[in-house]
């Protein structure tokens, strides 16, 4: 008898949608705050960071069922061979042999699917306790160009948050880097640099 393997669904999340979160209405007109916006990219970096790891879990899931319904494929057919002709002692002997080693593997690769599978479940729980939270804050709100570039840490030489894509939107970039640089500091990059809310 064979044991199958359980099927792996596609592990589609987007982080950009767990921006989405209810605003209550009093906070849409108050500017986002760098803190706020600090917390939201703080817990996107690490969102990123997580799913990445499970994506390539997934990938090799992916792969190992793949490998696991050619061979069980492979079983089905000898066996339909073997039953049409007369299979010596030895040959039943291999076959079952294979089938047993088959069966070890589905129940390895379904246990590792299980952890998987837990995995991402916390994951799925960490986004909608701690992610969409922090984001929501800043959801639906205007956020000054001054707070994006410095919740971004693009005042610094290598910011954190430079493969965020959020970040990586701020168009204007080169030009206020410069800016904020020879201004000297936040005060001044205020009003030398039009970043004024």
């Amino acid at each position: 008898m064979f044991s199958r393997a359980r099927i792996l669904f596609a592990f589609p999340l987007a982080i950009a949608a767990t921006w989405a979160s209810p605003v209550h209405p009093q906070d849409t007109e108050k500017p986002v705050s760098e803190t706020e916006l600090s917390t939201c990219l703080t817990q996107e970096k690490e969102a990123m960071k997580r799913f990445s790891a499970l994506e390539v879990r997934a990938e090799v899931l992916r792969n190992r069922e793949q490998e696991l319904k050619t061979t069980r494929e492979g079983l089905e057919s000898e066996k339909a061979v073997m039953a049409k002709r007369k299979s010596s002692a030895d040959d039943i002997s291999k076959y079952n042999a294979r089938i047993e080693k088959f069966n070890t593997d589905s129940d390895q690769f379904n246990q590792i699917k299980d952890s998987f599978d837990k995995e991402r479940l916390a994951y799925e729980s960490w986004i909608t306790q701690t992610l969409k939270p922090a984001c929501g804050k800043v959801q639906n709100r205007a956020i000054p160009t001054l707070v994006i570039f410095y919740a971004c840490k693009f005042d610094q030489a290598n910011s954190p948050f430079e493969q965020v894509p959020f970040c990586q939107s701020l168009d204007n970039r080169a030009e206020l880097t410069k800016c904020v640089k020879s201004a000297g500091s936040k005060a001044k990059a205020i009003d030398q640099c039009g970043l004024k809310p």
